[in-house]
C-alpha cells in the first residue's frame, strides 16, 4: 500500500495503548449524538470531499491544495481558515447547525466521512498545540509533527470490530482515488479559490464536464455579467491557468472569443459552446455535431449543489451553460439538492432572462478553424503528392494512385470544416430563436 502515512502512525499508536475512557470533553449524551450524526446522509458517498471544499471557500483561507495517496486523501489549506482546535473539536459533536458557515461544511464533510464511514481522519495546523486525531469510534489529541499550513488527512481505509484497521489492495484504493477525483472534476470546477487536485488545477469553467472544453465540446463565448442576483464568484483559472485536455483538437479550441470582460460584482456566468466531435468514416475522420441540452449550474460556496434545465428550451448542437449562485435558496439536509418553491423559480427565471439577453449578442466566425484546415489538408496532401512522385521510380502504378490521392486531398480541403461550420452556425442561430422566443424580456432586448 506503499509509505504510512502520519495519521496511520497515529492511528496504530493509538490501537497499540488499547480502547481508554473518553477524556471528559464531552459531558452531554455522546451516544445519542453519535446515533442521530450516523444517520445524516450525503448525495453520495463521495460527496463528503465537496463539503470540504465547500468548507476551504467558505473560510478566509487563500487556497486548497488536495492531494491523494495509496493511503487516503490530503487537503493542505493555505492562508488562515479562522478555526481553532477547540472549535472542531467541540463543533464535531454539535448536532444542531453552525453558524459559522465554514465550519458547518466541515461538520457535515466529517460526519459523512467518519460517522457514516467509519473513516478515521486526523487534523492539525500551525497554531495547533495538537492534532485532532477521530479512531472511528472516539476523538483524540495527539502530539504531532509542525506544519507549515493546516492539514486534514481523511485515511482511506476502515475501522473493524476490535479496533483494526481494514485491509483494502492497492487497486481499491486507486478506485477510491479515482472515485473522489471524478467527483471533484463534476462538481468542484465552479471552486471559487484556487483548487488543486494534485497539482493539477480544477478551477476553471473551460473544465465544465459537459460543456466545457473536451474532444466532443467547444467554448464559443464566455460571458460575465452584472444583474440583481446574488454574487457569484469566478473560478480563478477561468482566465488563464487550466491545462486542456490532450485530446482536444487545437482548432476548435479557437473557436473560443478571448476578449471578455469581468465586472466588479459578477452576478451570472454564461458559456456558448459548441458540441462536436470527429467520427470514423470511409477510413477517414469527420466532424460530426451533436445535440446537447442547456443547463443552469446552481453554485454555492465554490461547489455545483444542482442542475435544472431552462424550460421550454431545445436541445441542439449549440448550448448555453449558464452559471448562478444558489445563495438564500432553501435545499435539502445535505444541501445537494434545491428545492423548486417560488423563491427558486423567480431565480430561475430573471437568471434565463441575463442568460437570453446576452446569448443575443453573441456572433459565432469559425473562419479561422475552417482555414486552419485547409492550410494543414493542403500541406499533408503536398507531402502526400510528393511522395508518390517518388514512389514512381520503384512503381509506376501504386506512385500516381498516391499521387492523385495527394492531389485529391489538397484540393478538397477543408470542405469537411465548411460543411459542419454551416451546421453550427444554424444550430446558434436555432439556439438564440429558441431562446428569444420563449423569454419575453430577454426578446426585446434582441
Amino acid at each position: 500500500m506503499g509509505q504510512s502515512s502520519e495519521l496511520e502512525d497515529l492511528l496504530r499508536a493509538e490501537v497499540g495503548e488499547g480502547v481508554k475512557d473518553s477524556s471528559g470533553r464531552f459531558t452531554i449524551s455522546r451516544e445519542k449524538a453519535l446515533e442521530k450524526l450516523a444517520a445524516f446522509r450525503l448525495a453520495s458517498e463521495t460527496a463528503w470531499v465537496l463539503k470540504i471544499v465547500q468548507a476551504a471557500v467558505a473560510s478566509s483561507c487563500t487556497e486548497l491544495d488536495i492531494r491523494q495517496t495509496s493511503t487516503g486523501t490530503e487537503f493542505h489549506f493555505s492562508g488562515e481558515t479562522g478555526w481553532t482546535l477547540a472549535q472542531v473539536e467541540a463543533e464535531f459533536y454539535q448536532v444542531e447547525a453552525v453558524s459559522e458557515t465554514s465550519l458547518e461544511h466541515l461538520k457535515q464533510g466529517l460526519w459523512s466521512v467518519s460517522l457514516n464511514g467509519m473513516r478515521p481522519f486526523s487534523m492539525v495546523a500551525p497554531d495547533w498545540p495538537e492534532a485532532l486525531l477521530w479512531t472511528g469510534d472516539k476523538m483524540l489529541r495527539k502530539p504531532v509533527k509542525p506544519v507549515s499550513r493546516m492539514v486534514l488527512t481523511i485515511s482511506h481505509r476502515s475501522m473493524v470490530e476490535g479496533r483494526r484497521f481494514s485491509l483494502i489492495p492497492d487497486f481499491e484504493a486507486a478506485s477510491r482515488n479515482a472515485e473522489i477525483a471524478r467527483e471533484l472534476a463534476e462538481q468542484a470546477f465552479v471552486c471559487s479559490k484556487p483548487l488543486r487536485l494534485d497539482n493539477r488545477r480544477l478551477d476553471s469553467l473551460q473544465l465544465c464536464p459537459r460543456h466545457g472544453l473536451s474532444s466532443s465540446s467547444y467554448p464559443v463565448q464566455l460571458g460575465f455579467l452584472r444583474g440583481d442576483l446574488p454574487a457569484l464568484g469566478l473560478p480563478p483559472a477561468t482566465v488563464g491557468g487550466f491545462t486542456a485536455p490532450k485530446e482536444v483538437d487545437p482548432s476548435m479550441r479557437k473557436l473560443l472569443h478571448p476578449e471578455v470582460t469581468i465586472p466588479q460584482r459578477l452576478a451570472l456566468a454564461c458559456m456558448v459552446t459548441a458540441h462536436l466531435r470527429k467520427v470514423a468514416r470511409d477510413k477517414a475522420l469527420v466532424w460530426k455535431a451533436y445535440e446537447e441540452e442547456c443547463l443552469i449550474y446552481w453554485v454555492r460556496d465554490g461547489v455545483v449543489v444542482d442542475r435544472t434545465r431552462p424550460r421550454l428550451v431545445s436541445a441542439g448542437c449549440c448550448s448555453l451553460a449558464l452559471f448562478a449562485s444558489a445563495e438564500g435558496l432553501s435545499a435539502d439536509a445535505g444541501g445537494f439538492v434545491l428545492q423548486k418553491n417560488e423563491a427558486f423559480r423567480q431565480r430561475e427565471e430573471e437568471v434565463c432572462r441575463l442568460g437570453a439577453s446576452f446569448l443575443g449578442e453573441v456572433r459565432l466566425n469559425m473562419t479561422s478553424v475552417v482555414e486552419d484546415a485547409r492550410r494543414n489538408a493542403r500541406l499533408l496532401g503536398g507531402l502526400i503528392a510528393v511522395g508518390g512522385l517518388g514512389y514512381s521510380f520503384f512503381s509506376i502504378v501504386h506512385g500516381a494512385a498516391i499521387t492523385v490521392m495527394g492531389v485529391y486531398k489538397a484540393v478538397t480541403a477543408g470542405g469537411d470544416e465548411i460543411q459542419i461550420s454551416a451546421q453550427v452556425d444554424a444550430g446558434m442561430r436555432g439556439l438564440q430563436r429558441d431562446w428569444a422566443t420563449h423569454y419575453a424580456q430577454a426578446g426585446r432586448d434582441l
